[in-house]
């Protein structure tokens, strides 16, 4: 089986990184659903990000606004 990552990278499907307050999401293809998975991570006081979760959706926009709307709850 070849490697979900090598398979982006060829489809010309680079994983997407942003931050977002004190959160950084990357966003990447996952070939086994045929979405996008964005794992969102949080940064700590000492600067290391810890993973808080994964969500995702059918296009990148989905997959983003979903790992926003998540964000946004745990701001509030």
């Amino acid at each position: 089986m070849r490697d979900t990552t090598q398979l982006v990278v060829e489809r010309g499907q680079d994983p997407v990184t942003f931050w977002f307050e004190d959160y950084m999401v990357t966003v990447r293809f996952n070939n086994l659903v045929l979405g996008y998975d964005a794992d969102i991570y949080k940064q700590s006081k000492d600067g290391s990000l810890v993973h808080f979760t994964t969500t995702g959706g059918k296009s990148v926009k989905q997959a983003t606004q979903s790992a926003r709307e998540l964000m946004l709850d745990k701001s509030s």
